[in-house]
């Protein structure tokens, strides 16, 4: 399910409205479906997505979720303001962290025994 926030449509440069807000909130999403928010940097879109994964846990509680963003700082930022907002099972992991995760395997924790200098 993918929706850009501004209008529930496409990205925009302005904020996000309460009716949007609320209508992005009621969305349902399904098991197995993902959720995906793009707009501008600034508009609401992390916002938006805790309020939405509070009404989603309080009515699919023992679920878990993950937030994907981009650079560790965010992460960071991003993982506190869950935790705040009482949503600790949302996982927020950069994409570096996930592709570490998911190759970890082949890897076997140690991706510096798999680089090879070349002459």
């Amino acid at each position: 399910l993918q929706l850009g926030v501004a209008g529930l449509s496409a990205p925009s440069r302005r904020g996000v409205s309460e009716d949007e807000l609320e209508a992005f909130i009621q969305t349902p999403l399904r098991m197995g479906e993902s959720l995906l928010l793009t707009a501008v940097a600034g508009c609401g879109k992390s916002t938006a997505l805790r309020l939405y994964a509070q009404r989603f846990f309080a009515v699919h509680g023992g679920r878990r979720g993950l937030y994907v963003c981009f650079g560790k700082a965010a992460q960071e930022d991003q993982q506190s303001k869950f935790n705040a907002a009482g949503l600790a099972a949302v996982d927020v992991k950069t994409l570096d962290a996930l592709s570490y995760e998911a190759t970890e395997w082949l890897h076997g924790g140690s991706v510096a025994s798999m680089l090879h200098v070349l002459p």
